[in-house]
């Protein structure tokens, strides 16, 4: 919602207990040094974050170490870590070393879990924002369908998920120039909404509007 002010004092309340706790080399104090450096980014206080994000990926980075030697390469926990270690790079800038990160732990997440699990659809739609970031949008589109796609399918109820996922699935969409590659896939999640959510449902209308805006015949 933008408040940075009021997210830093609570982020840095955390920090106090995580490292209490915890002690300071733990993936939770990596996860509150990078919290609030976000906020601080927010705030303008751009040295100051950067501290604290460069902070996060050493500490991340030290867990993944731990977390290898613990539980050996294809174990959750250690896609968790490649996960969090492509968040900080992705927070730093570095989008090229968050993207392999993010692709490191999508390969774990699949050969433990299976393609329809939520961590593997958070994978995907990391991905596809790591790919957006460095210009890749066809790609990138390719990543946010099959995020939105598995969370319509896991989720029996509506979750929030799944309007994260179409939401950065329609903002990708509009990065794509082939206008025809556009209609195509708005088309089909329209039919996927529709089926899952009924005609009226916030989902479904969002996807409308996005092929009222490209004037689609609707369906």
């Amino acid at each position: 919602l933008g408040r940075h002010e009021e997210a830093l004092e609570y982020q840095q309340k955390a920090l106090v207990i995580r490292k209490k706790v915890f002690g300071e080399e733990h993936p939770s104090v990596a996860t509150s040094y990078n919290n609030i450096g976000v906020s601080l980014w927010g705030l303008g206080r751009h040295e100051e974050a950067l501290e604290y994000l460069q902070k996060a990926l050493e500490y991340q980075q030290k867990a993944l170490v731990i977390r290898k030697k613990v539980f050996s390469e294809e174990h959750p926990d250690v896609a968790d870590s490649y996960n969090n270690i492509g968040v900080s790079f992705r927070d730093l800038g570095r989008h090229q070393e968050a993207l392999e990160y993010q692709q490191k732990a999508l390969v774990i997440r699949k050969k433990v879990f299976g393609e329809e699990h939520p961590d593997v659809a958070i994978s995907y739609n990391s991905i596809g924002v790591s790919l957006g970031d460095l210009g890749r949008h066809e790609e990138a589109l390719e990543y946010y369908q099959k995020a939105f796609i598995i969370a319509c399918n896991i989720f029996e109820q509506e979750h929030p998920k799944q309007k994260l996922y179409l939401e950065d699935l329609v903002q990708c969409l509009r990065m794509i120039k082939d206008k025809q590659q556009r209609k195509s896939i708005q088309q089909e999640i329209l039919v996927l909404c529709i089926k899952k959510f009924g005609e009226d449902h916030a989902l479904t209308k969002l996807i409308r509007q996005a092929l009222d805006s490209e004037g689609c015949k609707i369906l």
